[in-house]
């Protein structure tokens, strides 16, 4: 394409229109200090908005639509991800931006997606296509234990202040995954409580509840994650859940 117009077109404009290269090349300066004006403002609005990976909806509302779809191109070339087709800016501006703070909108396209979650916009690379469950067992002498890509990996590490209870670790903390119906105590004193409630309340990202490990020792759920240790199962001192390179939960 680029040689037909070099060898066919320009010289037949040349011809008819003699300054027409000087022209064009006018117009491409221009052009690129627009874009460098535009690169500019998203700039500013980001850092009244957000980072480029989690947008304030409130915030991003107060723009005008062709600044908060410069501001989304923006993020998402700082994001290092594809950029999204016009269809799809569409989508995020007319359908996820005003949804109700109770939906959890999706907008994506090949290598991105865009989520919604409480009065927050967050931009991540593609979801990984679902794997089989990674499992195994931790342990105080077992090598840290990889989750797959972008999850990390956990270990359990000892700590002088409260954790799980040695001898829990001894036996080995089995990996597990939610299935629903879980349930934690959190205060010695307490009852037990919903994990689903818990992660509820923490504001835990939802598409990333049915990624966090959980640990058992027999039919006992031990801990989550690196959250919370049931209160039955800690001792002082105890080992702590090392999550070595935890992907975003909050």
């Amino acid at each position: 394409d680029r040689n037909f117009l070099r060898h066919e077109i320009l010289p037949r404009l040349t011809e008819r229109w003699p300054a027409v290269a000087r022209q064009l090349a006018r117009s491409a300066e221009l052009q690129g200090e627009s874009n460098d004006g535009l690169v500019d403002l998203a700039a500013i609005d980001l850092a009244s908005v957000g980072r480029c990976d989690r947008l304030n909806i409130t915030a991003l509302q107060t723009l005008s639509q062709p600044r908060q779809r410069n501001l989304l191109r923006h993020a998402i070339r700082l994001s290092v991800l594809p950029s999204a087709p016009a269809t799809r800016l569409e989508q995020i501006l007319t359908e996820l931006i005003p949804a109700d703070s109770d939906r959890q909108p999706l907008v994506s396209w090949a290598g991105a997606e865009v989520r919604r979650f409480r009065d927050e916009i967050f931009i991540l690379p593609e979801a990984e296509p679902a794997a089989p469950p990674v499992t195994g067992i931790v342990t105080q002498a077992s090598a840290p234990l990889e989750l797959g890509p972008g999850l990390g990996a956990l270990s359990a590490i000892p700590t002088m202040s409260y954790g799980i209870a040695p001898d829990l670790v001894e036996q080995g903390l089995e990996l597990r995954f939610r299935c629903g119906g879980e349930t934690l105590r959190i205060e010695p004193l307490g009852g037990t409580r919903k994990l689903k409630k818990l992660l509820q309340e923490s504001d835990v990202l939802p598409w990333m509840r049915s990624k966090l490990p959980l640990f058992y020792v027999g039919e006992r759920l031990v801990a989550v994650a690196d959250l919370w240790v049931d209160a039955r199962c800690r001792a002082e001192p105890g080992f702590r859940i090392d999550w070595r390179d935890a992907p975003t939960l909050k």
